[in-house]
């Protein structure tokens, strides 16, 4: 049916959230639509009643979340129905990456939450590393753009009308490197990303990190982060204070972080993965011998909550196991599956589905009702966060219903994002060649192939009997299309991006070839045809990529994504000169052709390709610092 609706946007719980959705659905909300009613109804604890009677529909809700789930339902329906819906995860979190560069825009974050309020969201974390001010300490965010005090307040207060709870998602140990570049912060750094625990100064700059969370936001609950903290109590600290058991050092600053918490108000929340890597002769997170001793779970304080993040594993089995052992912990638990949007121009959809799917499944048999989307934007932020929405509704389907039904997800995705969910999932293709299983592995083979140094290339062994030519020329003609029918800009870059492909995915084993076999037609062809072809279409898939993040994003962090792009354009302007150089005799020969690839010079996903970063992909040369 086409939804027009009658709400009474004057309703004291709802009517500000349903003030905002009219602005971003002009078209829903008529006078001569179907009257829906909204009732608050103390009878329910979670969830919403839906019933369809003499033309209109009641709705009678629990929280005020519940009943933006339902308006989302009612936008999704082709025609009206009864409708009971009681969620099993009673908090259902999305969290975005805003410290990979890419920091969006206030209305960007806004543009989010309407959509995740629609899909039955009730919780958002900013992942703030260091894009957050912090008064008299002006290198917390240097020329990242850092939200501003103001900025933060206007997400929570956005996102409340929504019924959506903001909770501040920071790093008080490890992964701040970005802060601790600058000289200002020598004296507590400890070792490359991780905090000099012990010393009063880093406890005054927590507190005063701590103190913005308190201020800011309505939430009494802060995420604190500590995952990763590789190195911990080995570098400055080992000089300081000589070697002592990494659990005791680690829960030492766990249990000062959180005295600080607790003066302000706050519940900690912490990632888990930590206390499974100390105790794992490998530092493996999901070592399954993994031994951690009884005294450190004694002595873990009862009321911080753990996160069991897991963006890696099909088997629900798995998930049960490593949930029975954060069990023992004896604390809130927290799951946290992916939406896979990490070391990628696009989401791996698939991957994400497999993953999350699994772990919900896990999290329904063993009573978990708290679980969190990550979206990572690891390796520069090139994915646009915009970009998760096909992920997050699936996933949140999945945790709302058992199941994602493919008709629901279609009618959803068009009614409540604009857009044609199957060309969305047909874009992560640009990453998964013929005959590439999607749930096994989240290989970035498609940016690998784009961001190879085209005279070095060392990926090319992975594709090296593949003909990927025809697969990207049918592929960009199939996105093209499907996003100029849909006037779907972000649909675009995968396009743009498939469209490179097609002459760089080969363009240094066939120039080898050539090069070899003293084929000078075919390399005079590439320097006069096909490399001022290629160069052009990489600079159309750069304003492509350029406009997409200043839509979306603030300016800072640009430089690097621009960076990488003037860099593929420069090696490709110097191949064609080498190439040049050698047709008409100024050199001899080229080391760079001549040089044979190595298989095996990376680690592979279990799908066989390889999954990289892109100072890897780029070259093997040292980069200095």
């Amino acid at each position: 049916m086409e939804v027009n609706l009658q709400i009474d946007k004057t309703d004291k719980e709802l009517g500000r959230g349903l003030a905002e959705l009219e602005k971003e659905y002009p078209s829903l909300f008529t006078s001569e639509g179907m009257p829906v009613t909204f009732i608050q109804s103390p009878e329910i604890a979670e969830g919403f009643d839906m019933a369809f009677s003499d033309g209109q529909i009641t709705v009678n809700y629990a929280r005020r979340n519940d009943a933006f789930r339902a308006l989302g339902r009612i936008m999704s329906m082709t025609e009206p129905v009864n409708l009971q819906e009681r969620p099993d995860f009673d908090w259902l979190g999305t969290m975005l990456d805003v410290s990979r560069n890419a920091v969006p825009k206030v209305e960007t974050v806004k543009f989010l939450l309407i959509r995740l309020a629609l899909m039955g969201i009730n919780s958002l974390m900013l992942y703030t590393e260091d894009t957050y001010e912090i008064p008299g300490e002006p290198f917390f965010g240097y020329l990242r753009g850092a939200y501003t005090q103001s900025e933060l307040r206007q997400i929570d207060d956005f996102a409340d009308i929504l019924g959506i709870e903001v909770v501040p998602c920071i790093q008080t140990l490890g992964h701040l490197g970005q802060i601790l570049r600058w000289p200002a912060y020598d004296d507590i750094k400890d070792i490359d990303e991780v905090l000099l625990t012990g010393n009063d100064r880093t406890y005054e700059l927590l507190d005063k990190m701590i103190t913005v969370a308190a201020t800011c936001f309505r939430s009494r609950r802060i995420h604190i982060g500590m995952d990763e903290a590789h190195g911990q109590g080995l570098g400055a600290y080992l000089k300081l204070n000589g070697y002592r058991n990494s659990f005791t050092v680690f829960q030492e600053h766990l249990l000062r972080v959180r005295e600080i918490c607790r003066r302000h108000g706050l519940q900690p929340i912490i990632w888990s993965d930590m206390y499974f890597r100390l105790g794992s002769r490998t530092n493996d997170y999901y070592d399954e011998e993994a031994v951690i001793p009884q005294a450190v779970l004694d002595e873990f304080p009862g009321d911080v909550s753990l996160v069991y993040w897991d963006y890696c594993h099909t088997d629900p089995e798995f998930y049960k196991k490593m949930l029975a052992e954060h069990r023992r912990f004896d604390c809130n638990l927290i799951a946290a599956p992916a939406v896979w949007t990490c070391l990628r121009f696009w989401p791996a959809y698939t991957r994400s589905f497999v993953t999350g799917g699994a772990c919900i499944e896990a999290c329904r048999d063993q009573g978990i009702r708290q679980l969190l989307i990550t979206c990572w934007g690891d390796d520069g932020g090139e994915c646009d966060l915009r970009a998760i929405l096909p992920g997050v509704l699936y996933l949140s389907e999945t945790a709302w219903c058992g199941s994602a039904d493919k008709g629901t997800l279609e009618k959803a995705f068009k009614a409540i994002c604009g857009g044609n969910i199957d060309a969305w999932l047909k874009a992560e293709q640009v990453d998964l060649p013929p005959g590439t299983d999607a749930g096994e592995g989240a290989t970035n083979i498609g940016r690998c192939l784009l961001f190879q140094d085209p005279m070095l290339s060392a990926v090319d062994p992975w594709v090296e009997d593949m003909d990927l030519r025809e697969y990207y020329s049918d592929l960009a003609a199939e996105l093209l299309e499907a996003a100029a029918s849909e006037g779907d800009s972000l649909l675009r870059l995968p396009a743009l991006a498939a469209r490179v492909l097609v002459d760089k995915c080969h363009l240094r084993r066939d120039l080898r070839t050539a090069y070899l076999s003293g084929n000078e037609s075919f390399i005079r062809e590439a320097v006069e045809v096909v490399l001022p072809w290629l160069r052009e279409a990489v600079r159309d898939m750069w304003r492509c990529h350029r406009s997409i993040w200043l839509e979306s994003n603030k300016p800072f962090g640009l430089e690097v994504l621009e960076q990488r792009y003037g860099g593929l354009l420069i090696r490709l302007e110097s191949l064609e000169s080498r190439l040049l150089d050698w047709l008409e005799g100024r050199v001899e020969s080229l080391p760079e052709l001549e040089t044979a690839q190595l298989a095996g010079a990376f680690i592979t996903e279990p799908n066989g390709l390889p999954l990289l970063f892109y100072d890897r992909i780029s070259t093997s040369s040292r980069i200095c610092k």
